[in-house]
């Protein structure tokens, strides 16, 4: 295969000569057949791009000098006088060859002289910088943040210490020390959410994974106006250990999710040295 390329490459020159010869002669069609199929081969070929240059001036050269006589030849002779002998055209340069196309009508020339322009614009084409398309910014738009008061119907038990939840229900009559630590975990557990912050939820929650941390701040980033509620469902203490479920509900407005229906979640404590904390 590589010889073979070698071989080609070697008869470009050859070719190229050859075609050029041809057009000399009169013969563009057949020169122009040659240069596809050098440039075919070689789309590079700088002399193959050349001789076409050549080959269409010459072509447009023939068409300016064949368009006149061919009007003359197609003219008719009713104005001439009468008993005036006729005059016998002379064909001062070579007419283009007609294939029984009727006077005046250049079909074969004007298809060739059309097929070298198509190849002149592809050839332009390909050879011409590619322009990235000049992208219109388009207007932006500033979003008016959405009043916050009177956005969703509140929840019940509307005044609540920070935590979530006073100390009647399931936070009465428990450890004083286990229930602050409930309320600390839940305050800062909803200011995480609600300011959709990674590093302080990490704080908040040490026992969910950094997976579950980011899928629950995903809805809030974003957002308009925030509102998360969490509430303590129960409290079951087995010695050094309590189990906590709660109930969590967030309306979001204007951010990734939509207002969702309560998760249930349940948080693990366990006491050391006195100090109920959550564990991991």
């Amino acid at each position: 295969m590589a010889g073979g390329s070698d071989d080609g490459a070697r008869d470009v020159p050859a070719r190229v000569s050859q075609a050029r010869e041809l057009a000399a002669r009169g013969q563009l069609d057949e020169a122009l057949v040659l240069l596809r199929a050098v440039l075919y081969e070689d789309i590079d070929c700088a002399a193959a791009q050349a001789a076409v240059q050549d080959v269409r001036r010459a072509w447009l050269a023939r068409a300016a000098s064949a368009g006149p006589a061919m009007r003359a030849d197609a003219a008719p002779a009713v104005g001439s006088p009468v008993g005036a002998p006729e005059a016998v055209p002379t064909r001062a340069a070579s007419p283009p060859v007609t294939t029984g196309a009727p006077p005046g009508r250049r079909g074969p020339s004007l298809v060739a002289l059309f097929a070298v322009l198509a190849l002149v614009l592809a050839m332009a084409a390909v050879f011409a910088p590619r322009r990235r398309p000049l992208v219109t910014p388009s207007p932006t738009s500033t979003l008016a943040p959405a009043p916050v008061a009177a956005a969703t119907t509140p929840w019940p038990a509307v005044s609540e210490p920070p935590g979530g939840q006073d100390d009647t229900g399931p936070l009465a009559g428990i450890d004083p020390a286990l229930r602050d630590a409930i309320r600390a975990t839940l305050t800062l557990y909803g200011r995480a959410l609600q300011r959709a912050d990674l590093a302080l939820l990490a704080q908040a929650r040490p026992d969910l994974s950094e997976e579950a941390r980011a899928q629950a701040v995903a809805p809030f980033r974003g957002a308009l106006n925030v509102t998360t509620q969490l509430r303590v469902v129960e409290v079951a203490r087995e010695g050094d250990r309590a189990r906590v479920p709660i109930l969590r509900r967030d309306v979001v407005i204007g951010g990734r999710g939509a207002d969702a229906p309560p998760v249930r979640e349940t948080l693990s404590f366990r006491r050391r040295g006195g100090a109920w904390a959550l564990e991991k």
